[in-house]
Protein backbone atom coordinates (compact mmCIF):
# COMPACT_ATOMS: atom_id res chain seq x y z
CA UNK A 1 0.00 0.00 0.00
CA UNK A 2 1.36 3.49 -1.38
CA UNK A 3 2.14 6.06 1.85
CA UNK A 4 -0.82 8.84 2.34
CA UNK A 5 0.79 12.15 1.75
CA UNK A 6 -0.37 15.06 3.48
CA UNK A 7 -0.55 18.17 1.58
CA UNK A 8 1.69 21.11 2.58
CA UNK A 9 1.75 24.41 1.52
CA UNK A 10 4.96 25.47 -0.40
CA UNK A 11 7.86 26.65 1.79
CA UNK A 12 7.76 30.36 1.65
CA UNK A 13 11.26 31.70 -0.11
CA UNK A 14 11.25 34.94 1.69
CA UNK A 15 10.71 36.02 5.25
CA UNK A 16 7.81 38.74 3.06
CA UNK A 17 6.24 35.60 2.12
CA UNK A 18 6.18 34.08 5.54
CA UNK A 19 4.22 36.72 6.94
CA UNK A 20 2.22 37.95 4.55
CA UNK A 21 1.32 34.00 4.58
CA UNK A 22 0.46 34.16 8.42
CA UNK A 23 -1.57 36.87 7.78
CA UNK A 24 -3.69 35.49 4.85
CA UNK A 25 -3.94 32.74 7.24
CA UNK A 26 -5.25 34.63 10.20
CA UNK A 27 -7.42 36.93 8.19
CA UNK A 28 -9.32 35.37 5.05
CA UNK A 29 -9.53 32.24 3.53
CA UNK A 30 -9.16 31.96 -0.07
CA UNK A 31 -12.64 31.31 -1.07
CA UNK A 32 -14.67 34.00 0.38
CA UNK A 33 -13.13 36.94 1.47
CA UNK A 34 -14.59 38.10 5.26
CA UNK A 35 -15.73 41.00 7.26
CA UNK A 36 -14.05 42.80 9.84
CA UNK A 37 -16.70 41.53 12.17
CA UNK A 38 -15.90 38.05 10.83
CA UNK A 39 -11.91 38.33 10.82
CA UNK A 40 -12.09 39.38 14.06
CA UNK A 41 -14.33 36.40 15.25
CA UNK A 42 -12.95 33.48 13.31
CA UNK A 43 -10.12 31.81 14.54
CA UNK A 44 -7.71 29.34 12.95
CA UNK A 45 -7.89 25.66 14.98
CA UNK A 46 -5.34 22.94 14.96
CA UNK A 47 -6.00 19.91 16.12
CA UNK A 48 -4.05 16.68 17.14
CA UNK A 49 -4.34 14.41 14.11
CA UNK A 50 -3.08 10.39 14.19
CA UNK A 51 -2.15 9.13 10.67
CA UNK A 52 -2.38 5.62 10.78
CA UNK A 53 -1.54 2.82 7.71
CA UNK A 54 -3.04 -0.83 8.32
CA UNK A 55 -2.76 -3.16 5.63
CA UNK A 56 -5.89 -2.28 3.77
CA UNK A 57 -6.78 1.19 5.10
CA UNK A 58 -6.01 4.12 6.77
CA UNK A 59 -7.02 5.82 9.70
CA UNK A 60 -7.06 9.32 10.40
CA UNK A 61 -7.71 10.19 13.74
CA UNK A 62 -8.75 13.96 15.25
CA UNK A 63 -8.87 14.97 18.61
CA UNK A 64 -11.98 17.41 18.18
CA UNK A 65 -13.30 17.65 22.06
CA UNK A 66 -16.60 19.30 22.39
CA UNK A 67 -17.16 19.20 18.58
CA UNK A 68 -20.20 17.96 17.03
CA UNK A 69 -20.94 16.05 13.36
CA UNK A 70 -22.38 19.40 11.85
CA UNK A 71 -19.11 21.36 13.06
CA UNK A 72 -17.34 18.46 10.82
CA UNK A 73 -17.38 18.04 6.50
CA UNK A 74 -15.50 15.35 4.80
CA UNK A 75 -15.00 15.36 0.73
CA UNK A 76 -13.23 13.05 -1.18
CA UNK A 77 -12.44 14.52 -4.50
CA UNK A 78 -10.43 12.26 -7.32
CA UNK A 79 -7.79 12.01 -4.81
CA UNK A 80 -7.75 14.26 -2.57
CA UNK A 81 -9.27 13.87 1.09
CA UNK A 82 -10.25 16.98 2.34
CA UNK A 83 -11.57 17.04 6.10
CA UNK A 84 -12.80 20.49 7.17
CA UNK A 85 -14.19 22.22 10.60
CA UNK A 86 -15.70 25.09 12.16
CA UNK A 87 -16.86 25.57 15.44
CA UNK A 88 -17.38 29.20 17.14
CA UNK A 89 -15.47 29.59 20.89
CA UNK A 90 -18.74 30.50 23.11
CA UNK A 91 -18.78 32.53 26.08
CA UNK A 92 -21.20 33.01 28.55
CA UNK A 93 -21.34 37.09 29.31
CA UNK A 94 -22.43 36.50 32.78
CA UNK A 95 -19.34 34.77 34.13
CA UNK A 96 -15.72 35.56 34.70
CA UNK A 97 -13.03 33.18 33.21
CA UNK A 98 -10.03 32.98 35.20
CA UNK A 99 -8.76 30.77 32.91
CA UNK A 100 -9.64 29.83 29.20
CA UNK A 101 -7.62 26.98 27.10
CA UNK A 102 -9.92 24.40 25.32
CA UNK A 103 -10.12 26.12 21.67
CA UNK A 104 -12.08 25.81 18.94
CA UNK A 105 -12.22 27.56 15.42
CA UNK A 106 -11.81 26.79 11.65
CA UNK A 107 -9.32 24.15 10.52
CA UNK A 108 -8.68 22.57 6.96
CA UNK A 109 -6.51 19.16 6.65
CA UNK A 110 -5.98 17.68 3.19
CA UNK A 111 -4.30 14.51 1.94
CA UNK A 112 -3.54 13.18 -0.98
CA UNK A 113 -4.45 9.06 -1.29
CA UNK A 114 -2.47 7.22 -3.76
CA UNK A 115 -3.73 8.07 -7.19
CA UNK A 116 -3.96 4.16 -8.56
CA UNK A 117 -6.44 3.42 -5.90
CA UNK A 118 -10.14 3.08 -5.28
CA UNK A 119 -11.26 4.29 -1.85
CA UNK A 120 -14.43 3.86 0.43
CA UNK A 121 -14.57 6.67 3.10
CA UNK A 122 -16.34 6.14 6.44
CA UNK A 123 -16.09 8.28 9.31
CA UNK A 124 -17.36 8.43 13.31
CA UNK A 125 -17.06 11.53 15.81
CA UNK A 126 -17.68 9.84 19.17
CA UNK A 127 -15.74 11.04 22.90
CA UNK A 128 -14.13 13.66 21.26
CA UNK A 129 -12.25 11.64 18.83
CA UNK A 130 -12.94 11.89 14.88
CA UNK A 131 -12.20 8.79 13.38
CA UNK A 132 -11.70 8.59 9.38
CA UNK A 133 -11.22 5.34 7.93
CA UNK A 134 -9.95 4.85 4.58
CA UNK A 135 -10.63 1.34 3.61
CA UNK A 136 -8.49 0.75 -0.11
CA UNK A 137 -10.76 -0.90 -2.60
CA UNK A 138 -9.17 -1.77 -5.49
CA UNK A 139 -5.95 -0.84 -7.34
CA UNK A 140 -7.09 1.55 -10.73
CA UNK A 141 -5.22 0.53 -13.79
CA UNK A 142 -2.83 3.71 -14.72
CA UNK A 143 -1.09 2.56 -18.21
CA UNK A 144 -3.82 0.30 -20.21
CA UNK A 145 -2.41 -1.52 -23.69
CA UNK A 146 -5.15 -1.57 -26.05
CA UNK A 147 -5.48 -4.59 -28.22
CA UNK A 148 -5.65 -3.31 -32.16
CA UNK A 149 -8.42 -5.46 -33.57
Amino acid sequence: MALIIKRKERIPHSFEQLVNGLIKDIYQDEKSPKTKKEEKTERRFNPAINVIEKEHSYVLEFALPGWTKKDVEITLDQNILRITGNKKTEFDSKSTYHSYEIDYGVFEKSFELPEKSEFKVNAELANGLLKVVVEKIKEREVKKTIQVG
